[in-house]
């Protein structure tokens, strides 16, 4: 008896018609909810009873009626790749939690989790993840058969699947720039990156890699009693450095299996990759400030001898006004100063008939205080540790830049 990938399948057109109509059912079935009341069609049964259904049905077409495609990823590989996923999925939900831990941004889950809520919450986002993925399969699939440009379709099958996951309705309420700035950096951005990891997570792995992937990322914040809610830079960060590492490292894995290397002299197993992307997204984390302890390089000598050019300083940022009242005399503490931070020692904190703070600050190596004092508006953060010489390289790639006038250190902040 022939596999079914063997059997005579529809010609490439033909499937890739069947690809691109399905395609449109699942993004009219999942958008048509979501904007039902301002076209005045009640919502409930789509969203309730209807949705899961369709997409019960159409994940059983896709497994039994339509033929089953032939993938670039091969069948040995699918394992693998089903390893990365899981793997993946458990280190960004990891970091989603104790990001929201350390910045004390945590909130008790709105879902409910009595049994019968939680097979509510299973029924009605199991099919239509499973749904979504074996048809970005088939659609990929088909992509691939016989198309002449298929990494243009696959970017075009990603983009299309992305909208589901974004909140377009939050579009009618943009009032300025800002908003949609943050818009597109906290809904957009990481709805095309998180797509675009599905995609070449089904194009190696199959559609139970990206099934894998998708629901344990999207299931365990509806089982645990507790939710990160992050600040939307937080957000971003996480939306778009998870997938954008993990892709990164997917492509580079699937090129050394194409060439056969082993596994071992690769360091593509599941815990090779899972500190790989654990340390990267760390970095990245670093990087843009998402933690409230963040890094910074001192550039110059006006702390001397307690902090000397070239060492990094670890500073911790100002989440609580309570935070910045608490401040006294003999602390270290960054602020802004133009386009660049200065790190200085609060030599005296002043407070004026109406509550509001001000502090005079001094470069220890500094003859005389700095030149006005500093509003707690421009603070930056206090340092808590300095760590000798590991910033060297930075001060002599940045050697001979002036700093503001009245002031003698400049830092350069990772955040």
């Amino acid at each position: 008896m022939r596999e079914r990938s063997e059997m005579q399948q529809p010609a490439g057109g033909q499937t890739r018609s069947i690809a691109g109509a399905l395609l449109l059912f699942w993004l009219g079935s999942t958008l048509l909810p979501r904007f039902a009341a301002r076209l005045g069609l009640p919502p409930a049964p789509l969203d309730g009873l209807l949705a899961p259904l369709l997409s019960l049905l159409l994940l059983l077409g896709l497994c039994f009626l339509f033929p089953r495609l032939h993938l670039p990823g091969h069948m040995h590989w699918q394992g693998q790749f089903l390893g990365y996923a899981l793997a993946g999925a458990a280190i960004a939900i990891a970091l989603g939690y104790g990001a929201g831990f350390l910045q004390g941004s945590v909130m008790a889950s709105p879902y409910d989790r009595s049994p019968l809520g939680i097979l509510i919450n299973v029924w009605k986002l199991l099919p239509a993840l499973l749904a979504r993925e074996y048809l970005r399969a088939f659609a990929i699939g088909s992509a691939y058969q016989e198309a002449r440009h298929p990494r243009a379709l696959l970017l075009l099958i990603t983009l299309l699947l992305s909208l589901g996951e974004m909140k377009l309705q939050k579009i009618a309420f943009l009032a300025d720039e800002q908003s949609l700035f943050i818009y597109l950096a906290q809904d957009v951005l990481p709805a095309v990156a998180q797509s675009a990891l599905l995609s070449h997570l089904v194009l190696y792995g199959g559609g139970a890699a990206g099934s894998a992937y998708a629901i344990t990322l999207s299931l365990f914040p509806r089982l645990f009693p507790f939710l990160p809610s992050l600040p939307w830079l937080a957000d971003a960060a996480l939306g778009l450095s998870v997938p954008a590492v993990m892709l990164l490292f997917l492509r580079a894995r699937a090129q050394a299996l194409c060439k056969r290397r082993k596994s071992r002299q690769g360091g593509g197993g599941v815990l090779g990759f899972s500190l790989t992307l654990l340390i990267s997204v760390l970095l990245v984390w670093f990087t843009v400030g998402v933690f409230p302890l963040y890094p910074s390089v001192v550039l110059t000598g006006s702390m001397e001898p307690e902090i000397r050019p070239g060492d990094l300083l670890l500073v911790r940022s100002f989440g609580r006004e309570e935070e910045i009242y608490a401040l006294e005399a003999g602390d270290v503490v960054g602020f802004r100063r133009g386009e660049i931070i200065i790190t200085h020692r609060i030599m005296e904190v002043c407070c004026d008939e109406y509550g509001n703070l001000s502090f005079v600050t001094k470069g220890d190596n500094n003859a005389s205080a700095d030149v006005g004092t500093v509003a707690p508006n421009e603070l930056t953060g206090k340092v808590m540790r300095s760590i000798p010489k590991i910033g060297l390289p930075l001060v002599w790639m940045r050697g001979g830049e002036s700093v503001p006038e009245g002031v003698q250190d400049e830092v350069y902040e990772g955040s």
